[in-house]
């Protein structure tokens, strides 16, 4: 790449994404009127982020350990990024935010409400999560600023920025409690083992790891959307049909998803859970087992998956086991929710999610590093056995 062509490519990298979310906040009325906010969190972020990554530096000349491990560092890397890399980055945004809340708050007194609190978080957050990626993305194209590193920065980006607005959410939902209460720490843990995840998915793996952080990135950025649509929607419909799930251009509220998760009928037990999550293994295995016979007849190799020489011949396989592997969450939801009779999708959501523990288990014995793949797409996976279990209710 040449000097110019580097340079128009470094500044479309840093951006692109936060041009993309000033236009948006231009085009909203709503956070037009909180610009001003918007930028103190963004530049209080700044401040945190660059301390953040002192910190870091520190600690990684500390332990000898470099910024993107590779070989045998990769595990006390790992270990690294999701018990101190991850939390701390997540605190400076959750910090930055927590001081333009208190900062909204005074602004209660004058003509604000709590009917725009949901949305003000979320961009609060947003912000405050563009400005330490930006800070992260600088560090880290410093040292390499190939095509690839530069793809990476835009998409982990796009990554921390619609995580962290759940977090935002998690705010505005209890404005008065901000950034304290249960529901806001299981939300800053869930957000920061995602983030983590993403970021050695995107920025310590090659290109084909890329293509496995886009389901757990399109969940993240999914999710984020439906969050904020959902946000100014009071008293919305809670009798949404199941069939809107795919036929329907509106798809069931927040308030339905709630109400399918509780209990209904029945106690839940640890035999009906545990059941159904050997019924999970053992529809997930024989949906791999078919997808492996399928390919084999389609002519798939799948013996390229183990050579390291060749990463682009292994999307294919990893594609059709991983599609086989996906297939059997909805089948099991759905069969789990027939038998059982239940009215409500918490047992077979507990179940899916006992049998991808014990997945992530077995898989951390005998293949350490494919534990992050597959929780990346964990939450995929409970989506589909959420929704197969929908259909099966009684």
């Amino acid at each position: 790449m040449t000097a110019v062509v580097l340079g128009l490519a470094l500044v479309l990298a840093f951006t692109a994404i936060p041009a993309a979310f000033a236009f948006w906040i231009w085009r909203t009325p709503v956070l037009r009127q909180r610009a001003a906010m918007l930028g103190g969190a963004a530049a209080l972020a700044l401040g945190l982020g660059v301390g953040a990554l002192a910190i870091e530096r520190a600690l990684l000349a500390f332990v000898h350990l470099e910024p993107v491990t590779r070989g045998s560092g990769r595990a006390l890397g790992r270990v690294y990024a999701f018990a101190f890399a991850a939390p701390l980055e997540m605190a400076a945004i959750t910090t930055a935010v927590s001081v333009i809340w208190r900062v909204r708050r005074r602004k209660l007194a004058a003509s604000w409400s709590h009917r725009h609190a949901k949305r003000d978080g979320m961009a609060f957050a947003m912000s405050a999560a563009l400005a330490v990626a930006l800070v992260k993305n600088v560090a880290y194209v410093a040292g390499s600023h190939t095509a690839l590193d530069l793809a990476r920065t835009v998409i982990g980006s796009i990554a921390l920025a619609a995580l962290a607005s759940a977090l935002g959410y998690a705010i505005g939902r209890s404005p008065e409690r901000g950034v304290g209460g249960r529901r806001f720490g299981l939300t800053w843990f869930g957000v920061t083992f995602f983030s983590a995840v993403a970021h050695e998915l995107v920025f310590q793996h090659g290109a084909l790891a890329i293509f496995a952080a886009v389901p757990l990135i399109g969940s993240a950025v999914g999710l984020s959307v439906f969050l904020w649509r959902e946000s100014d929607s009071q008293g919305a419909s809670e009798t949404t049909p199941r069939a809107s799930l795919l036929m329907s251009s509106r798809g069931p509220s927040l308030i339905t998803v709630r109400e399918a998760f509780k209990r209904r009928d029945r106690p839940l037990t640890l035999r009906g859970i545990a059941f159904g999550a050997l019924v999970n293994v053992g529809l997930v295995g024989a949906c791999v087992a078919a997808a492996i016979w399928l390919g084999h007849r389609a002519g798939v190799s799948f013996a390229v998956v183990d050579r390291l020489d060749a990463p682009g011949q292994a999307a294919l396989p990893l594609l059709v086991l991983g599609v086989g592997a996906l297939a059997g969450f909805p089948t099991s939801g759905y069969l789990i929710a027939r038998a059982s009779g239940t009215r409500s999708v918490i047992e077979p959501a507990l179940s899916s999610t006992l049998a991808m523990v014990l997945g992530l288990v077995f898989l951390g014995v005998v293949a350490p590093t494919s534990t992050v793949f597959v929780m990346a797409l964990m939450p995929i996976a409970f989506g589909l056995s959420c929704s197969g279990a929908w259909f099966g209710l009684a």
